[in-house]
């Protein structure tokens, strides 16, 4: 008698939407009819950016790469092409993303889509009935069309750079009400900052970037941190940046910032706050959602084992919901014992006693925690695998090697942006705006630059 296959729902079509289907496909074999959904056009998540697009809810600004250096950041067997930069930007990882889709997901057994993909395909609610999920979606291909299916598992991988986190400032709204402030979530370029007085929030790689770029254009860009004044940083040489404390309010009658310590900034014309975003979890049904947090859109979802797994509903699951780390290879790692669990090889405990479940940080690892965690993820995963009957996917251990190229990525980066910042000064000088540059003298090879899929 043939055993009926179990429905899986994955929910995002970015790296850890993807990464779960290649580890279903590998490790669980004819186990889960696996749908797919990505509200967008193509896969690839927030990396998905077609060339000329230039539609307002894009996350990504014009002149991105990444934080990560390729060979640290790209998926198990799947290495970045050698002549591809070593910060690849947007785009690329983008192609990166599409060729992984195309010879893990799509093109897998001659063509056949083991993985059934859903594309412009919008979950709007999750909802549980017994033990069966509810998932009612809008097909915006065909004319919003609205279905409802069930499944039996749910993969969240939505993601977290959708709703814009803004701390409340005195004075705030009516700067933002005028657009005179934004998140950076809608900046692309240093334009709106020529000749302008800018505040740049946030300390972040986004602030960094944000502040590097409008010094090309701006007349003076504060950058208010509460990291603290005296850390170092790459732009420290640029007179046109000063960095600052943190702010108390803002007028904008008067267009004046001040600060915690008294300090008043004058003639400020733009504030941009690059100060991260919240976890959105308007698609989990109230009924549900109380289970992770008390509102739809939460810097800290709760009730996690393993910042993985609800304690509250066995079959339900995140993928990369940590931050500060090494992404693509961790969600590949999730993603392994996400097969555990859904097979009932991995019990998941009504509480969890892991210290990464309660963090002062949240979901933010601290560095010197990044590979404990992992190995703990590692651990867990060995002790419910039968070593006689290896998985087909195994995913990377994290080795003497990889552990020191990955404490010297933060140097790397950093020495990277000196280059982008004495670039960002040269541009100001001839009076041109920031582009990102990967060539200081003359134009890249040939051959070099990664085309659009």
């Amino acid at each position: 008698m043939t055993q009926l296959k179990k429905r899986l729902a994955i929910i995002g079509g970015g790296p850890g939407g993807l990464a779960a289907a290649r580890v279903f496909i590998a490790n669980a074999p004819h186990e889960f009819d696996i749908d797919l959904f990505t509200n967008d056009a193509n896969v690839g998540g927030i990396w998905y950016f077609p060339h000329g697009d230039s539609r307002p809810d894009r996350v990504m600004y014009d002149h991105l790469e990444t934080n990560i250096p390729k060979h640290v950041m790209q998926f198990k067997d799947v290495p970045f092409p050698p002549h591809w930069f070593k910060f690849p930007r947007r785009h690329e990882v983008w192609v990166y993303l599409k060729r992984y889709y195309n010879n893990y997901i799509r093109d897998i057994e001659n063509g056949k889509e083991t993985v059934k993909v859903h594309l412009s395909h919008e979950v709007v609610n999750v909802k549980k009935d017994a033990e069966i999920w509810g998932i009612d979606v809008v097909d915006h291909a065909n004319e919003d069309a609205k279905r409802t299916e069930r499944y039996d598992y749910v993969i969240v991988a939505t993601g977290h750079f959708s709703v814009p986190r803004i701390p409340e400032v005195p004075g705030l709204n009516e700067w933002l009400d005028n657009q005179d402030a934004f998140h950076s979530r809608h900046f692309y370029d240093c334009e709106f900052a020529k000749g302008k007085n800018v505040v740049v929030v946030g300390d972040g790689s986004s602030g960094q970037d944000i502040v590097n770029q409008c010094a090309s254009t701006a007349n003076k860009v504060y950058q208010s941190v509460s990291s603290g004044l005296d850390n170092e940083r790459y732009y420290d040489n640029d007179p046109t940046v000063r960095i600052v404390g943190k702010i108390s309010k803002v007028d904008y009658s008067t267009k004046t910032v001040t600060l915690e310590d008294g300090t008043v900034l004058s003639n400020i014309d733009k504030l941009v706050y690059a100060t991260g975003f919240l976890y959105d979890l308007s698609i989990l049904d109230p009924s549900i959602r109380k289970d992770f947090s008390s509102v739809a859109h939460t810097s800290h979802v709760d009730n996690l084992y393993e910042q993985i797994f609800s304690t509250q509903h066995n079959s339900i699951a995140f993928s990369l919901l940590p931050q500060l780390v090494v992404p693509f290879q961790l969600a590949e790692l999730q993603a392994c014992l996400i097969v555990k669990a859904f097979q009932g090889k991995l019990q998941i405990p009504k509480e969890s006693k892991s210290q990464f479940d309660h963090l002062p940080t949240g979901h933010n690892i601290p560095k010197e925690k990044e590979i404990e965690y992992y190995q703990e993820l590692l651990s867990l995963l060995h002790s419910v695998t039968d070593s006689t009957n290896p998985d087909a996917f195994q995913p990377v251990e994290w080795d003497s090697t990889l552990i020191k190229e990955r404490s010297l990525t933060a140097d790397q980066k950093f020495q990277r942006n000196i280059t982008l910042n004495k670039y960002s000064q040269e541009a100001r000088a001839q009076g041109k705006q920031y582009e990102l540059i990967q060539f200081t003298k003359g134009p890249p090879p040939k051959g070099t630059e990664a085309p659009y899929p």
